[in-house]
């Protein structure tokens, strides 16, 4: 199998293009051939990214940020943060919410160490001026962050719950007036588990109509301000996961 990778990358205001011809036998572990194909990809991009790197690191942290912002405003690189929604909102339950995947996994003792689950985590549902504030405060000029799919839409089909509306728009108002530019993330793993119980999410092409219906919602209440849109996060392991023998064996 022939892999082809082009880096792009736009460093110190000139143009640098790498192309890494990979060459795999088909016969080979597609678990193998893939973690070194990303080992080559990395270590083309980070000597790259290397020169650059030394220019931007001064003695103190607050002048890197100065820096990149620098680096943002002259060639349109986005240096920002990222969060997932159930690592990070908590209110589970708030302003009906349905269950996703993880409410219901965590929830099992015995499955995350120290029986630790999301249902407070940051309490981000709650603190939303604060944490804005937080990364206005780093320097940075964006930030992606995952929508609960079970907060817009608690059963993952149907209805749809205003609340979950409400409160994205007001995380996306609040970025904008501090000048931080939106991206947002449609699928960070927490399925709503009634997808799960109908008709074993991800396994069933059912969830092709339920998906497209969510995003649907999301592009129409989110679209005039949010532009740039991720649509699954880490689809290898979801895929990776979900075809192994037993999927639930698996995710423990």
């Amino acid at each position: 199998m022939l892999i082809i990778t082009l880096v792009y990358n736009v460093i110190d205001g000139y143009k640098m293009r790498t192309l890494s011809l990979i060459l795999f036998e088909i016969i080979m572990p597609a678990n193998y051939s893939f973690s070194v194909y990303i080992v080559i990809v990395f270590l083309v991009s980070a000597s790259r990214w290397n020169a650059y790197a030394k220019k931007i690191v001064s003695s103190n942290s607050s002048s890197i940020v100065i820096n990149l912002s620098n680096y943002h405003q002259q060639h349109q690189f986005h240096y920002g943060v990222a969060t997932a929604a159930y690592q990070i909102e908590g209110g589970n339950h708030a302003d009906g919410r349905g269950d996703s995947i993880w409410d219901i996994f965590s929830n099992v003792p015995g499955r995350i160490a120290n029986n630790d689950n999301g249902q407070v985590a940051d309490d981000d549902y709650h603190k939303i001026k604060e944490d804005v504030e937080l990364i206005k405060k780093m320097g940075v000029t964006s930030y992606r962050f995952s929508i609960s799919w079970s907060r817009i839409i608690p059963l993952g089909y149907g209805r749809i719950n205003q609340y979950g509306i409400d409160h994205y728009n007001m995380l996306i108002n609040e970025l904008l007036i501090q000048d931080i530019t939106p991206f947002v993330t449609l699928y960070h793993w927490d399925l709503p588990q009634a997808l799960e119980d109908m008709y074993d999410g991800w396994l069933s092409s059912r969830i092709e109509d339920d998906f497209k219906h969510y995003a649907d919602i999301c592009f129409r209440a989110f679209g005039d301000r949010v532009k740039y849109w991720m649509t699954v996060r880490c689809v290898y392991y979801i895929c990776l996961l979900y075809t192994s023998p037993s999927p639930r064996d698996a995710h423990e």
